[in-house]
């Protein structure tokens, strides 16, 4: 897979889409990842993103997670991660001191991001 590959999948019942990101995902992939996130949350009613390649994400591809959590939420649906938050997004939050406080007013959003 290249590095900046997103490929959407989706299951037979269409209850549940996945979106696979690279190793990068940044200013740009982002078109095509909001795309992805668009698409997935508009086909199904769960969305998970397979993030283990992932090794360099930018705010910009932070913010559209957050924002598609905030959709997600919105629409009933369920966004996750398939395994556990890449270390390059904890990295980032914490570096942008996004993992002080959790701006969300729905709590399970920010068990998501863990609180971006």
């Amino acid at each position: 897979m290249d590095a900046a590959t997103i490929t959407v999948t989706k299951s037979d019942n269409g209850e549940l889409a996945t979106i696979i990101v690279g190793e990068t995902l940044t200013i740009e992939n982002c078109g095509e990842f909001k795309q992805a996130l668009s698409n997935a949350l508009d086909i199904s009613s769960q969305v998970v993103l397979d993030a283990k390649q992932l090794r360099q994400v930018d705010i910009t591809s932070l913010q559209l997670i957050c924002s598609a959590c905030r959709v997600a939420s919105s629409k009933g649906s369920l966004l996750a991660f398939e395994n556990d938050i890449p270390v390059c997004i904890e990295s980032l939050r914490t570096i942008i001191g996004a993992n002080r406080s959790c701006p969300c007013t729905r709590e399970e959003l920010c068990k998501m991001t863990g609180g971006i």
